[in-house]
């Protein structure tokens, strides 16, 4: 693909004109240019800011928590030896006590009963989070994870799990 100038002014797109894939890549690379070659999203720190710089890790559940996870980092055959806590995603937390007219109240770190005030209904996460399963994580978010390691909220968690599984809340079979 060429990197060639534009140096003429594009037409102005009309409303209910159909917009062609080429068309599309175009201003995606235009995008792209304007943010000095960095992709979207842009919640992430880049370098450009100088701040954080993004980091992948591939890590095994050691332990279970209520918003996070404690984790080993892993190579793929040995585990590190050092504790890594890990921010579950935001709607996987049991900190979530309401959200859309819904109440949570939750009876362990993976299982819940939803109540919008007619009807319950028992949750669990599938695929549920299990000690050696192994995840992804990204550190570097913008503000963090938002999550703590300890009861005072000092102790802030920078890793946040990226859900690669597809975890969510599912409803129990009755």
């Amino acid at each position: 693909m060429s990197s060639r100038q534009i140096t003429e002014t594009p037409k102005r797109y009309q409303r209910g004109q159909l917009l062609r894939a080429k068309q599309l890549n175009q201003l995606q690379q235009g995008i792209v240019r304007l943010n000095g070659g960095a992709n979207p999203p842009l919640q992430l720190v880049g370098q450009a800011a100088g701040a954080n710089k993004i980091t992948v890790g591939r890590f095994v559940i050691t332990q279970v928590a209520e918003d996070y996870l404690v984790c080993s980092e892993f190579d793929g055959t040995q585990q590190g030896a050092v504790d890594v806590y890990i921010a579950k995603p935001p709607l996987l937390r049991n900190s979530v006590l309401e959200r859309a007219g819904i109440t949570y109240t939750y009876s362990a770190v993976d299982t819940r009963t939803a109540d919008d005030g007619e009807a319950t209904e028992e949750q669990v996460i599938v695929p549920s989070y299990t000690v050696d399963d192994e995840i992804y994580a990204i550190r570097g978010v913008n503000r963090g994870s938002g999550v703590f390691s300890d009861p005072n909220n000092t102790q802030k968690i920078e890793w946040l799990d990226l859900n690669l599984d597809a975890r969510a809340w599912a409803a129990v079979e009755e």
